[in-house]
């Protein structure tokens, strides 16, 4: 089955030349009720996150890439479980500073919470703002990283990129191009990931979020997701992992 793609636009400045999107916005909020309820199936999906125009992005304007999951839960934001029937899914993602008390190499959020910083999606924002998600990373941090973000920097400082994984449709819009899973396929990744080793080797040309992305994709599907050498100068980039799995 060829990937299926969402687009869940940002909330935070929606420009009017940006209206022809509304039609996509419609499926993306037909997509979060679809997963709240019962599914026959699961899914795997890559994620393609808008440049925030800040540090390499400002020259490359890459974005960034993150693991869709909709069978696969958090159990902490550093192990996975199963998702429960009325759970919708997780996002997995890597940075080159996650900026805990730990360097973990990725953490782990529910769905909901990565796209709009709350634990059920009928309760998100209406509007976006720096203001309120920043508000939504402090509540996130209080809840869920006690035990992994005791003091400072990781709870004082913007640069600490867990927080990005808290609200991330109130600044960037998100693409999300998904394929089905089996359910042992999910436990085997599930296995995998709890037993090894969590622990930050980020590297921007070879090891960077783009790279995460492409091994946890390849192991549940050999070979479908592959680097763009030629075009992205040596390096694994986000949109040459979308355009590769779409293909």
């Amino acid at each position: 089955m060829a990937p299926q793609s969402v687009f869940i636009p940002s909330d935070l400045g929606f420009p009017l030349r940006r209206a022809a999107l509304v039609v996509r916005f419609l499926f993306s909020v037909l997509f979060l009720v679809c997963l709240a309820g019962p599914s026959a199936h699961a899914d795997v999906g890559v994620v393609l996150n808008e440049s925030l125009d800040s540090s390499v992005d400002r020259i490359t304007g890459t974005g960034h890439s993150a693991v869709y999951f909709s069978r696969i839960c958090p159990d902490s934001p550093v192990k996975l479980r199963l998702c429960r029937s009325d759970e919708q899914g997780s996002m997995m993602s890597n940075y080159i500073n996650i900026g805990e008390d730990q360097p973990f190499e990725w953490n782990v959020v529910s769905l909901s919470m990565y796209l709009y910083g709350v634990e059920d999606s009928r309760y998100r924002p209406v509007f976006g703002s720096y203001k309120a998600k920043h508000l939504l990373e402090e509540r996130y941090l209080a809840k869920y990283l006690t035990a992994y973000c005791e003091g400072p920097p990781c709870t004082t400082s913007f640069k600490a990129e867990w927080r990005e994984m808290v609200a991330a449709t109130l600044i960037r819009s998100v693409y999300i191009f998904s394929i089905d899973t089996t359910v042992e396929q999910d436990r085997e990744l599930i296995a995998e990931f709890n037993s090894a080793l969590n622990k930050s080797h980020f590297n921007g040309l070879t090891r960077n979020c783009a790279d995460f992305t492409r091994r946890v994709i390849n192991s549940y599907f050999p070979h479908a997701v592959n680097p763009d050498y030629l075009n992205d100068f040596g390096m694994t980039s986000p949109k040459a992992v979308a355009r590769s799995f779409t293909r």
